[in-house]
Parts: structure tokens; C-alpha cells; sequence
């Protein structure tokens, strides 16, 4: 069990690296004359990075399935021993951008010359298919999560609900001030949560509407990312407000701050880009550098070692 959890861990720190690869290259992606990256992993959480084999353009996100770790870099690359050895599929549209799974099925969202692609696997990521789709737009689908038999998709356009496994999409943003746009999906239990450009919204199943629970939030706050662990619900910021804590389903929030930095441009925190936990460990992407917290987000360390390229 010690070395499962273990092995969990480094697939957190892992993820999260990423994240931040992500976060500083975003915007250059598939250019060729961008140096390749290199994926780093760390055993413990004290401990040295540690750089696997994997080389390639910069990766967009990850999903772990059971043993199997699915990596997104325009196409999608797979690695079955901790990301020792990985294998790429030739996918003609760009994929990778998020990953879903849906029982024995594996969504992978991208975008191709303008236009947003789904890719489905249905083995485990063996073979992959292109997913005809219809009443969607944007240039790519950036995020992509469910919620008993909805698939959700955030596109660079609008957000999005499919109802017959992403085969047909509707726009979902009933309930959303105008130009508002989602940035993140999170579920938690029987709901799901958007982070928007004006704060946090909580769907309603009953009447496909979405409602505002921002209580305690900056009423201009900029959600870029939601964790769930347990009752909590974690929002970070990307207009340095820092990161906040709800423990009644998003009713109300309390600001979670003390260690995050003040950013150097002169916002009260640094830009927040992504929280991720496993098990009582919360890690935080804070201006491309890792910060932990073990107390629900009461105090943050930062943790050092992290190569950058």
C-alpha cells in the first residue's frame, strides 16, 4: 500500500510539472523550432527530479488510468511503467489537450485547423478513433468532465453538454452573465462546478441552468482551476486573488493564502494555473512553481528542486 501511494505521488508531482510546462509554452505549441521537453517525475516529496524518457513537444495534459499514464502533445503518447518508456500514436488531428474517462471508454479533446476534434478509445488507448461531433465550436476543446450521463466540454469558444456520449454537443451557459468563459470543470458527488471569468457556478441537472456560488469570492475573481478532496472544494485564481477553500459545496468561500508569494507585477498573490491533490497532499501550480499544502490549504511550503528548461 506504501508503494502504491507512493507511486501515486509521483504521478501528482508529474502531473503537475507538466502543468507548468504547459503554462509557459501553451502558446508556442508545435512549433518545431521550440526545444523539446522533457518530463520529470520525484519519488518523494523532499526528494530530487528525476527526468524520464519522455521527449517530445511540449505536453499539454495527463490522465492516469489504472497503470497506464496518456500524455497530450498534439497527438497522444502512452507509458505503462511510470513513464520509463512511452509509446505515440500517429493521430492525424491534434489531440491531447484534455482526456476523459468514461467507464471503459477514453475521451481525448484537441483541435485540428481550426476546428475541435474528440478522439475515443475504447482499449485502453491501443487504437484511437475520431469522433464525428456536431453543435460545438472553438478552435480546440480544453476541457472535458461528466456528470452522470452529461459530458461537459470547454472549448475556446463557449462550454458545452453532450448527452449521447459526445456525439452531439449543445451550448451550456444558461444562468451565465454575458461574456462570461469557463476556464475548469471540477465534480464533486452529485454536481458539477465551472470556473469562470466571474467567479464559480454550479449547474443545475433539473433545469440545465447554472448558478452562481461565489460567496466570499473577489466579485471580479478569475477561477483557472478547481480541486475537489473530500467536502472541500479549492478555487485558484488567475487575477492574483490566490487560492480559496469551500466546504459547503461552494456557498462560501475563505481565502487559503498564507505562503502562496505576492506577485512580482505587484498583485496581492501570484497567478494560481492548476491545484491538484492526492490524498491529504495539495499541490498548487503558483507562477510556475509547485507549493504544498498538507492542513487544507491553511499554510503553503514551496518545493524546491524542479529543473526548468
Amino acid at each position: 500500500m506504501k508503494a502504491l501511494f507512493s507511486t501515486f505521488k509521483k504521478i501528482i508531482l508529474f502531473l503537475m510539472y507538466l502543468s507548468i510546462t504547459i503554462f509557459f509554452s501553451s502558446s508556442c505549441k508545435k512549433d518545431p523550432k521550440i526545444q523539446q521537453t522533457k518530463i520529470v517525475t520525484i519519488p518523494t516529496i523532499s526528494g530530487n527530479w528525476i527526468t524520464t524518457s519522455y521527449t517530445g513537444y511540449p505536453c499539454g495534459k495527463l490522465i492516469v488510468k489504472d497503470s497506464t499514464i496518456f500524455a497530450g502533445n498534439g497527438n497522444i503518447c502512452k507509458s505503462m511503467d511510470n513513464g520509463n518508456s512511452w509509446t505515440t500514436f500517429n493521430i492525424s488531428g491534434e489531440a491531447g489537450d484534455c482526456f476523459l474517462i468514461n467507464g471503459t471508454n477514453i475521451f481525448s479533446g484537441g483541435g485540428n485547423e481550426g476546428y475541435p476534434t474528440l478522439w475515443l478509445s475504447v482499449n485502453n488507448g491501443t487504437t484511437w478513433t475520431q469522433q464525428l461531433i456536431s453543435g460545438i465550436d472553438g478552435t480546440f476543446i480544453e476541457t472535458l468532465a461528466k456528470l452522470g450521463n452529461n459530458i461537459f466540454s470547454i472549448t475556446t469558444s463557449s462550454l458545452f453538454l453532450s448527452t449521447n456520449n459526445g456525439t452531439n454537443w449543445t451550448q451550456s451557459i444558461n444562468g451565465l452573465p454575458a461574456n462570461t468563459f469557463a476556464h475548469s470543470l471540477v465534480v464533486k458527488d452529485s454536481n458539477i462546478f465551472a470556473g469562470t471569468t466571474k467567479g464559480v457556478y454550479l449547474f443545475n441537472q433539473q433545469t440545465s441552468n447554472w448558478t452562481s456560488v461565489s460567496n466570499g469570492l473577489p466579485s471580479d475573481a478569475n477561477v483557472s482551476s478547481l480541486a475537489v478532496e473530500g467536502n472541500n472544494i479549492y478555487a485558484g485564481t488567475m487575477n492574483y486573488y490566490g487560492i480559496y477553500l469551500s466546504n459547503d459545496n461552494g456557498n462560501n468561500w475563505i481565502a487559503v493564502n498564507n505562503g502562496i508569494p505576492v506577485d512580482p507585477n505587484g498583485g496581492a498573490y501570484s497567478l494560481i494555473s492548476s491545484i491538484t491533490i492526492s490524498g491529504t497532499y495539495i499541490f498548487a501550480n503558483v507562477r510556475g512553481s509547485i507549493y504544498l499544502s498538507t492542513d487544507n490549504g491553511s499554510n503553503w511550503l514551496l518545493i524546491t528542486g524542479l529543473p526548468l528548461y
